[in-house]
């Protein structure tokens, strides 16, 4: 059994059980008793940095928030990493807090919500293929993010992941991240010309920095050893916690009910999306 249970069948004790030993977390940490925010990256192409932003946001995040992770990518970088973090005993902390063992995103919300485990902010990364994944995450997201490089053929390759969240009528939770940015490049405007008429939200742009690559070898974040990339990343974090908040007001009962429980429905019927 992996260290954490989480299954596409209804809560019961011994899932209960696993969360409350493994998670090492008190219930109901959520701010004022709110639902889990969920944050999907998410990205039809690879090399666009999914991970590596996930786990800054997450990183930056932890300082003010209650955060886990889920990690859907078949690869599984982001557990690895975070796996590793964990081990490294100057970083151990369980915030934020890497989820393993989830079959589905909708599941591990039901389960967290349902037994009190669930904390803020849910923050998923998901492969740059296997589109049934991604279609999964991106339709019990609150916010989708969807991180491109400044590259015609980026441009081109994101169909797949904006038909998915126009099918899902999501349009209003997607911030796109030009990521991988250089200054120095002209194709930056040209990007933004592009995206900017595709989603309501300003995107947001992360400079091309050696030290996010850097930073995982010691199990780190970027944002811990480059004042830089703290700044652009508390940026992004800010651009996701506004879409976050607007999605709460306007949604209210009609996406929750009671406890969440229709997620694995909308996530089955996403599987399949239609123009």
């Amino acid at each position: 059994m992996n260290k954490l249970s989480i299954r596409n069948t209804a809560m019961d004790a011994w899932a209960i059980f696993m969360i409350a030993i493994n998670l090492a977390i008190r219930p109901n940490q959520t701010v004022g008793g709110l639902p889990v925010k969920v944050v999907v990256f998410a990205s039809s192409k690879g090399g666009v940095g999914k991970t590596t932003l996930a786990f800054n946001a997450a990183i930056h995040a932890s300082k003010t928030a209650a955060v886990q992770m889920a990690d859907r990518d078949p690869q599984r970088s982001l557990l690895e990493l975070c796996r590793r973090r964990h081990g490294t005993p100057e970083l151990k902390a369980d915030n934020p807090q890497m989820l393993d063992g989830v079959e589905t995103v909708a599941s591990a919300i039901d389960v967290l919500e349902q037994s009190g485990y669930a904390r803020d902010f849910l923050i998923v990364d998901t492969p740059g293929s296997f589109m049934d994944i991604v279609s999964e995450a991106v339709a019990v997201a609150d916010v989708v993010v969807l991180p491109i490089r400044p590259s015609p053929f980026d441009l081109l390759a994101m169909t797949a992941v904006l038909d998915i969240v126009r099918a899902l009528g999501k349009e209003d939770r997607m911030l796109f991240v030009l990521n991988m940015v250089d200054a120095r490049s002209d194709l930056t405007a040209d990007a933004l010309k592009a995206i900017r008429p595709l989603s309501p939200n300003q995107p947001v742009q992360i400079a091309n920095r050696t030290d996010y690559a850097r930073a995982p070898i010691t199990a780190r974040a970027g944002i811990e050893i480059n004042r830089d990339a703290a700044a652009e990343i508390g940026v992004l974090w800010d651009a996701i916690t506004r879409i976050a908040k607007r999605v709460g007001k306007n949604d209210g009962k009609k996406v929750y009910g009671k406890s969440r429980g229709s997620a694995a429905g909308r996530a089955r019927r996403a599987r399949s999306p239609r123009g």
